[in-house]
């Protein structure tokens, strides 16, 4: 499971980032079934993502899975 960080993240990502759906599952390993489910709120909905929460630019750091 991903923490609550890692789901801002995620969805910050998707929302502000410019990042695909395919590239979230890819560097979280999450199914893309899961992902679909994350990114549009359907799992873990009382964590939002305020484009402000990480900075402009940001890149995550490569995940150590």
């Amino acid at each position: 499971l991903l923490s609550d960080h890692q789901v801002r993240e995620a969805r910050w990502l998707s929302e502000f980032g410019g990042w695909t759906y395919a590239m979230v599952s890819d560097h979280f390993g999450l199914t893309a079934q899961y992902t679909n489910r994350l990114l549009s709120y359907v799992a873990r909905s009382k964590i939002y993502v305020n484009e402000g929460d990480f900075p402009p630019g940001y890149k995550p750091v490569a995940a150590t899975n």
